[in-house]
């Protein structure tokens, strides 16, 4: 997808074709709180220095703990040393 593509666009694609958004935009997880949305499912990685290799391992090392949630809706949050799962819709 472009670049350029809006927040919005890339949340109604990801629902219209049931698949997942990988980020490093907390944008995303502030949309899904917004609208109160079940789907997409977000994989929101919170980590300074960002490449390929290392999302490939925080995804890996974590994959068991994370399916289930993926599958059902769910904002789940990455960082160095911690992950967090919020089920999806996020009640404010």
């Amino acid at each position: 997808m472009d670049p350029s593509t809006s927040d919005l666009l890339i949340i109604q694609e990801a629902i219209d074709s049931n698949e997942l958004i990988l980020t490093h935009d907390t944008d995303f997880g502030t949309l899904l709180s917004f609208f109160g949305s079940s789907k997409p499912s977000v994989i929101l990685f919170r980590i300074d220095k960002v490449n390929a290799e290392i999302f490939f391992n925080l995804l890996t090392v974590n994959w068991l703990i994370l399916g289930t949630p993926l599958t059902e809706g769910a904002l789940i949050i990455i960082e160095a040393n911690k992950l967090r799962i919020r089920k999806l819709p996020i009640r404010r």
